[in-house]
């Protein structure tokens, strides 16, 4: 099933785990709201992205390490890899984008190069939150951010 222009229903739902993760028809209506009011103006910008975690049932979720109130549970979330632009480049385009997006917090995982990524999340109210998490650090709010945007 086709949820945006780019994305679609088994790419926002795969995961590693070999558990049940299917949306309902609710998680449904928010991951193409979060297909199409993030993740497209975003991939407008920066070209291909990869989901690498989107929508995951509460069992999925709980097996992965994943919050009990995280947004994949949801939908309203999903955890992504630029494909054709730097992972700073890709933060970079979605930082400008912000304020234009129904944005509620968006986690920029650095790790190792080429193994950080971005975690984006939609919501009617967005909070607007921008996040930096490096390895045993805590998180960090962007606004005045000048530690490394990959790990060394």
């Amino acid at each position: 099933m086709r949820l945006s222009a780019h994305f679609t229903l088994s790419e926002l739902t795969t995961t590693s785990q070999q558990l049940q993760n299917v949306p309902g028809p609710q998680q449904i209506t928010e991951l193409r709201e979060l297909a199409a009011q993030v993740l497209e103006p975003w991939r407008a910008v920066i070209g291909p992205i990869r989901i690498t975690s989107g929508y995951r049932s509460a069992v999925v979720n709980a097996a992965v390490g994943g919050s009990r109130t995280s947004d994949h549970v949801h939908g309203r979330a999903a955890d992504c890899a630029p494909l054709a632009v730097s992972l700073d480049v890709a933060w970079r385009a979605l930082v400008a984008l912000a304020e234009d997006l129904p944005l509620d917090q968006a986690i920029l995982y650095v790790r190792r190069p080429g193994q950080g990524w971005i975690h984006v999340g939609r919501r009617v109210t967005p909070r607007r939150e921008l996040l930096v998490q490096r390895v045993g650090l805590p998180t960090a709010a962007w606004a005045g951010y000048s530690g490394p945007l990959v790990a060394r």
